[in-house]
């Protein structure tokens, strides 16, 4: 037997109690949950900026660090130079390993005092200028005591140390000393200038291989190299001197570019001014770089500048932030060694140069761009998954509610229907249809 049950007019039917998707209510909550998706989207492309937590508070490791000039390091640099100056056996300068070999001896027992008063010599014997009285006093003794070593060479060696480099040592032996009592104005020969030349070829040579790389910057011992590479950079030589080379071949190969004329580009990012404690005529203090290389981000160039373009940034005692665009013409001194803001022992390639090229970014004057408040960013960043993901929870309630409900309402009329049934006459069972067919049987015998 079938039935065909239909709800009671006035109730709600399946269709009209499920949610309508394409409501105007149900589409706007859905519109606003992917607009809000959309805006954490863009959050997180905002919080992949280090700029946006800089400005949340959030400092990251800038290029400028913190210097301890009493730091070694003992680490060895990983970088591997990819190209660097042909590093061979350098030739005789003055055309006789002996003569070599003999300032080389010389210069290696001198103190670092004598070193560097001999530096100064061959300065003022080269420009014709003397020397102050207390350094002339200095200089007898210490040409006296190259005379007793020539001699003692010559006499040793009496087949190779002939006539010829006899008078070549005495002549420049003379003109050290006239040099220092300033004898030697507006007389010094080609030929003489020639032989200061080589001797002093030889001294940079031994002067620059006394230097250690990731070390500190205050060894006694390299001294007569930080003085002999001013006097170099003082010189001002041309341009075209300079071999431009990147952070890695300097970190990579320091001994093949040591005391050679090179030019880096870079950002500088801090600037300090430092007093001289040793005597360095033309200046007081030196301007201390710190420049952001435009090939790395490993660490910066430490330069040493004797004087800034006009309209530079001005230093002062304590480091400070600057962002300018520079290029330097120097020379390469060595990997040094200090003390970096994370804690770590660094090293950096240290440059002594006499100036800076500055070409400063010239920027338009616009309005600038709205930026918004830290507190709004904070509550972006925060508020937003907060909003989306309640939004998300209402829009699920609402539609599982919804289906809740219209179970219910079922599980009603259903329940009203079979009482609705249980009460109508019209309705009989199986038993009172048999027993009226049985009747009507009956009744028509």
């Amino acid at each position: 037997m079938e039935f065909d049950i239909q709800p009671k007019p006035g109730k709600s039917t399946a269709r009209r109690s499920a949610p309508d998707y394409f409501s105007r209510p149900v589409r706007l909550r859905l519109a606003t949950l992917v607009a809000m998706l959309g805006l954490i989207l863009i959050a997180m492309f905002e919080a992949g900026k280090p700029e946006t937590w800089e400005r949340l508070g959030f400092g990251s490791r800038s290029v400028v660090e913190s210097v301890d000039t009493d730091a070694d390091n003992g680490q060895s640099d990983s970088h591997i130079a990819t190209q660097h100056p042909d590093v061979r056996t350098p030739e005789s300068v003055f055309g006789s390993p002996e003569l070599d070999e003999f300032w080389s001896n010389q210069f290696d027992q001198m103190v670092v005092a004598d070193r560097t008063l001999l530096f100064r010599l061959l300065q003022a014997a080269k420009n014709q200028n003397p020397l102050e009285a207390a350094e002339s006093a200095n200089v007898v003794s210490l040409v006296e005591n190259l005379r007793v070593g020539f001699d003692l060479l010559a006499s040793t060696e009496q087949e190779i140390i002939g006539f010829e480099q006899r008078n070549q040592f005495e002549k420049l032996s003379q003109l050290l000393l006239d040099s220092a009592k300033g004898n030697t104005l507006n007389s010094v020969t080609d030929e003489s200038q020639a032989d200061l030349q080589q001797l002093q070829s030889l001294l940079d040579r031994l002067a620059f291989d006394s230097i250690d790389d990731r070390s500190s910057l205050n060894r006694s011992a390299e001294v007569p190299a930080w003085i002999r590479a001013w006097q170099q950079v003082s010189d001002r030589p041309l341009p075209g001197a300079f071999t431009d080379v990147s952070y890695i071949q300097l970190a990579g190969q320091p001994a093949a570019w040591r005391g050679k004329l090179i030019r880096v580009r870079g950002d500088v990012r801090g600037i300090e001014a430092i007093e001289i404690k040793e005597q360095m005529p033309g200046f007081e203090s030196y301007n201390v770089l710190w420049i952001k290389p435009v090939d790395s981000n490993r660490t910066p160039y430490c330069v040493y500048v004797r004087s800034l373009p006009d309209g530079f940034p001005k230093p002062g005692k304590q480091l400070q932030q600057i962002n300018e665009p520079v290029v330097v013409d120097g020379i390469f001194f060595k990997l040094r060694s200090y003390h970096a803001n994370n804690d770590q022992i660094e090293t950096c390639p240290l440059i002594v140069a006499d100036t800076i090229e500055w070409n400063p970014i010239t920027v338009p004057t616009v309005t600038p761009p709205w930026s918004p408040p830290v507190w709004l960013l904070a509550l972006f960043f925060i508020g937003m998954p907060i909003a989306a993901a309640w939004l998300a929870i209402g829009v699920y309630r609402s539609t599982t509610g919804s289906r809740i409900a219209l179970g219910q309402n079922r599980q009603m009329e259903i329940h009203e229907t079979l009482a609705g049934l249980s009460g109508d006459r019209n309705i009989k069972t199986d038993q009172e249809k048999i027993r009226e067919l049985s009747d009507s049987i009956l009744s028509e015998k």
